[in-house]
């Protein structure tokens, strides 16, 4: 079992090496959400998937960190987790 420390959100601007295009536009930089997890001196690091608008899901970067900023965080941090499958239960 291991004990959740501390839970961390970043954003970074990655330019795109080509853009990227849709029928929503034209994507040159993606905004990226970075998730990183401590957990007894061991650091996890997860990208969240969710677009910078919710234009092909309701999910955007921006819900996805308040989300995780104000609900899934403080829930997390402090609890005892023996791997993802036991997070849904807290």
């Amino acid at each position: 079992m291991l004990t959740i420390d501390g839970i961390y959100l970043r954003e970074i601007n990655m330019p795109l090496a080509f853009p990227f295009e849709t029928s929503f536009g034209l994507t040159t930089v993606r905004r990226v959400l970075l998730v990183e997890i401590e957990s007894e001196g061991m650091t996890a690091w997860g990208e969240c998937v969710a677009g910078e608008h919710p234009y092909y899901s309701d999910e955007s970067i921006d819900t996805a960190w308040l989300i995780t900023e104000k609900e899934l965080a403080p829930r997390l941090v402090g609890q005892e987790v023996l791997g993802g499958g036991s997070i849904p239960a807290l």
